[in-house]
């Protein structure tokens, strides 16, 4: 420890002088001998290991005359020192109380002071002794009791009036045989979101535990692709009884806020069977929407011990399988994808299709585009999971039961009190926006003169450069004959690798084997090229080259 000592003063007696720093006579009464070096005798404060660098030391000159040096360090961080609160300024020590009320942390104490302009106090010494101070003075401590939590509950229970106020709308306890405890934080604005709903994203948040109780979130997607939450729910664990309960709850704060009864008819998330089972307790699920960013990731990690060119082939046909839009086509593909890959007689490869077909072909199966029909649905999880990065930081440093009040001003027209402008407000868009790199790619697309027809699900236009008007009735024609081709079975040609790196497949109707064979009035070429199967159809004698837009990848 180097530190910067100044001659205090000389004595006569060596004795004498021990006895008055013994008796706190010279600069506090902590002082302790720590070592001797020669003629020198070194004291430092009991509270070094708090971070108090004060020091002195008695130096002997004649016998046992000599002068005593002190530091220029005052003491710091020293526990329930009462002179330390009165150095602190009024005004600095009430913001750290309004923080701390707050359930900030002395790091979040810290910024908010600098933010506001004020030179804040060492972490230590806000850590050591002030917030102890506070608390002892509240006599709280930062877990709250589960009868804290019952009497807060009970107390924030109210729907407030401001739509932006939270609340605490449902909450269920035990206390015996084993404590438990569940909760949904929300407020109004939150709740209005749930209208007309036709689907809810739910997960927990990972490794996010406030006041030691994991929490659950769960919300829907507006047109223009933003995630908006319905609200917060604390509980004891993260099994089916705490996603009902959050699903239960949500329902119950929604009739008794907006006087409707929701009933989302599927469920939007990972493949965690406590979140499905959670939300078939509650409502009448018809279908549950499997994540596509869990199903790639987690095949990506059984892929990794792959080549690359397997795997990055294998994870295309993933990726293409995904886009089908009708159950019949992934039905359809899935099996082509099983037996092409089977083929290649690997054991790792078989093991692998084995594992995708067991976890996500014959149980969880809804993760491509066409699952749900005639509803627009998010094809991933993505956006409640990017929203828990921002609950981790609202909620950071925060203690369980603390409440933000809304903050008001003064209108200065009316000299009435008035809330202050929400700027974390995100608004509900019922039709999406259009931007301009928007505008710009639809004034591209109709300098190619083309029409388009809506037929139910569909959007047929014609395939290549032919201008020529589709009508109704054609593509109505083009889509019954898709619908009454049986297909049956493929089979692989081989070329030799040296020559082409194509391998054409064939579905093939009845006895036909012959690729590119006429069936009827459609052609359908089944063909791998570069890694991906693409299958394309047209009409090939009728008028013109009649396709979906776009090719039909599988």
């Amino acid at each position: 420890m180097s530190e910067t000592l100044s001659k205090e003063s000389s004595f006569e007696d060596f004795d004498v002088i021990l006895k008055e720093i013994k008796d706190g006579k010279i600069n506090g009464n902590t002082w302790i001998f720590k070592s001797q070096d020669g003629n020198k005798h070194r004291f430092y404060c009991k509270y070094l290991k708090h971070g108090c660098r004060a020091a002195l030391y008695l130096q002997l000159t004649d016998g046992s005359k000599g002068n005593c040096f002190i530091s220029d360090d005052e003491h710091t961080n020293h526990p329930n020192d009462e002179k330390d609160i009165r150095k602190i300024d009024p005004i600095i020590y009430q913001k750290i109380v309004e923080y701390e009320n707050f359930g900030q942390k002395p790091e979040a104490i810290i910024t908010n002071l600098i933010k506001a302009g004020m030179q804040p106090p060492k972490k230590t010494k806000i850590n050591l002794y002030i917030l102890k101070n506070i608390r002892k003075a509240k006599k709280v401590s930062n877990q709250p009791t589960m009868n804290d939590l019952k009497e807060w509950c009970d107390q924030y229970n109210e729907i407030p009036e401001h739509d932006d106020q939270v609340f605490g709308a449902e909450y269920e306890y035990q206390a015996f045989p084993e404590q438990k405890f569940r909760v949904l934080l929300t407020t109004k604005r939150l709740i209005r979101n749930t209208l007309d709903t036709k689907y809810i994203l739910s997960d927990a948040i990972y490794k996010l535990f406030y006041g030691g109780f994991p929490a659950l979130t769960g919300g829907t997607i507006d047109k223009n692709k933003n995630f908006h939450p319905f609200g917060l729910a604390l509980c004891s664990s993260e099994n089916n009884f705490d996603f009902a309960f959050f699903f239960r709850a949500l329902k119950s704060i929604c009739f008794r806020v907006i006087d409707q009864i929701i009933s989302p008819s599927f469920l939007v998330a990972d493949s965690a069977e406590a979140i499905t089972i959670g939300f078939k307790k509650v409502f009448e699920t018809s279908k549950v929407v499997n994540c596509w960013a869990h199903v790639i990731r987690n095949s990506d990690k059984r892929l990794n011990h792959f080549v690359l060119p397997i795997k990055k082939e294998i994870r295309q046909d993933i990726k293409t399988i995904q886009k089908l839009f009708r159950e019949d086509l992934f039905v359809y593909a899935t099996q082509l994808f099983q037996k092409k890959w089977q083929e290649e007689k690997s054991q790792s490869i078989n093991e692998f299709i084995d594992y995708f077909f067991s976890e996500w072909v014959d149980k969880n199966n809804g993760w491509y585009e066409g699952y749900v029909e005639g509803i627009c649905f998010p094809s991933t999880s993505n956006g409640i999971e990017s929203s828990h990065d921002k609950i981790k930081t609202a909620l950071n440093r925060k203690r369980l039961g603390a409440r933000a009040e809304i903050i008001k001003t003064i209108d200065p027209d009316t000299n009435e009190p008035k809330d202050l402008v929400n700027l974390n407000l995100k608004k509900f868009h019922s039709e999406p926006i259009i931007e301009n790199d928007d505008l710009l790619d639809a004034h591209d697309w109709n300098k190619f003169g083309k029409t388009i027809q809506h037929v139910d699900d569909y959007y047929m236009v014609r395939d290549g450069n032919e201008k020529k008007i589709v009508n109704c009735q054609e593509c109505k024609q083009y889509l019954q004959r898709l619908q009454n081709k049986p297909w049956k079975k493929t089979y692989r040609k081989r070329i030799a690798p040296k020559e082409s790196i194509e391998e054409p497949i064939v579905i093939k109707k009845s006895k036909s084997t012959l690729l590119n064979d006429s069936l009827d009035d459609i052609d359908d070429d089944l063909k791998v090229k570069d890694t991906q199967i693409t299958f394309s159809m047209s009409f090939k004698d009728g008028p013109g080259d009649l396709a979906k837009s776009g090719t039909l990848d599988i």
